[in-house]
């Protein structure tokens, strides 16, 4: 029987959250104080849990750039030069695609670089945060819950601003401004899980 990528991914997720698991079960639950050393010998396990979680998800070789992205982190305190510049590609394209498509502007999102109404900035961090890279998808989770919910709340706001556009040629302004903070608030999260930054995100729509 051939053994894949995902399949041995999944296999170190369930062994890595095992032994994890059972650290802070004997934390939390049996009331054993862990020494200062095996605090450190815990994040090892939650950047496994990382890497093979999205390895799982992402289905082996999709998720290698990432996977590097983050050996590279932990270990060299660096980001390889060729996937940054590609993430950051990535998201001053997707911020275009996505202002079109939230109908925050009507130009047409050029494939490139060019000039548009909707831009995103990306300040290479003076050191990188080694400690956090393992952990920023259970980092992020509070992100994804509040992130759900306004979601939902976007999709209601959206239909009501197409209505507008459609029969006045105008978008209300607060809920544009709600759409323009909705589209940011998700930029800086999504930013934040591809390694680009180090700052956690703020919770807010605010600039």
């Amino acid at each position: 029987m051939r053994l894949t990528t995902r399949a041995f991914a999944g296999f170190v997720l369930a062994a890595s959250a095992v032994v994890l698991g059972a650290a802070l079960l004997s934390q939390y639950w049996g009331g054993l104080a862990p020494c200062e050393l095996c605090l450190l010998q815990r994040w090892p396990w939650g950047v496994a849990i990382t890497i093979s979680l999205v390895t799982v998800l992402a289905g082996g070789r999709g998720a290698l750039p990432w996977v590097a992205a983050v050996l590279a982190l932990v270990f060299a305190a660096s980001h390889f030069p060729g996937i940054r510049q590609f993430t950051a590609f990535y998201l001053r394209w997707r911020v275009r695609a996505l202002a079109y498509l939230m109908l925050l502007t009507d130009r047409y999102p050029p494939f490139g670089d060019s000039a548009y109404p909707a831009e995103l900035t990306i300040v290479d961090p003076a050191a990188r945060d080694r400690l956090s890279v393992g952990f920023r998808l259970f980092l992020a989770i509070p992100h994804f819950i509040v992130l759900t919910f306004l979601g939902l709340a976007w999709w209601i706001t959206a239909i009501i601003g197409w209505l507008f556009v459609l029969f006045t040629a105008a978008y209300p302004a607060g809920l544009f401004e709600f759409g323009v903070g909705m589209l940011r608030w998700f930029l800086r999260v999504e930013a934040y899980l591809l390694l680009m930054i180090d700052e956690y995100p703020p919770f807010t729509l605010a600039p």
